[in-house]
């Protein structure tokens, strides 16, 4: 199956309420008249749209991660929301299962810091996530994906900063913020929520 329908490549999207606030602001000192001055309007315009669009994504995107007590040991937890989905239910169940098992691990990091249970758990993460990306690619090279390679390398940097969360919890240095930082910023919002999205998968 090939793919041919896909969203703007994340470069694109990001930079076009930019180039459309530039444009307004360069047009009335190019053309200096009242055509400008509309055309400025309208620019302008359009480049706030396109910049509330963007930030209301993302807002709903951080409805899919709430702060909440889990159990006693008051430490916070990711908790799933279906904006997170993208139709594949195997992907959707892997994208849940990383969420377990990053709680997991928050949830231990957050008791004991040294806790050689840690180390175990940040392995487990580790295991999701190769396991999930493997995944991922297989599906986006059998439909020929024209972002499959991109998404690659994407995968690749992340697996780098998840092996740091490993070799922190066996030099003693790994912490709470640590963790919720690397699950929050680059697994939900830089991955789930914001580079999975840039694929239209069929439901």
């Amino acid at each position: 199956m090939v793919i041919t329908k896909t969203r703007l490549s994340g470069r694109l999207s990001e930079s076009i309420s930019y180039l459309c606030l530039l444009l307004g602001v360069v047009m009335p000192l190019a053309l200096r008249n009242i055509w400008g001055i509309g055309g400025s309007l309208l620019c302008v315009s359009f480049g706030v749209v396109f910049l509330l669009r963007k930030n209301a994504g993302w807002k709903a995107c951080r409805l899919g991660l709430t702060d909440v007590q889990s159990g006693e040991s008051g430490a916070r937890k990711l908790i799933w929301n279906g904006v997170l989905e993208c139709g594949i239910r195997a992907i959707d169940v892997q994208h849940r299962h990383l969420f377990e098992v990053g709680n997991a691990l928050l949830d231990s990091v957050y008791r004991n810091p040294s806790d050689p249970d840690a180390t175990s758990k940040a392995q487990n993460l580790i295991n999701a996530v190769k396991s999930h990306f493997k995944s991922e690619e297989s599906l986006l090279a059998s439909w020929n994906h024209p972002l499959s390679e991109d998404h690659k390398s994407v995968h690749k940097n992340l697996l780098a900063r998840a092996n740091e969360l490993l070799v922190r919890s066996e030099n003693g240095t790994l912490s709470y913020q640590c963790v919720l930082n690397f699950l929050v910023d680059d697994l939900v919002y830089g991955h789930i929520a914001s580079e999975d999205q840039k694929f239209l998968f069929p439901v």
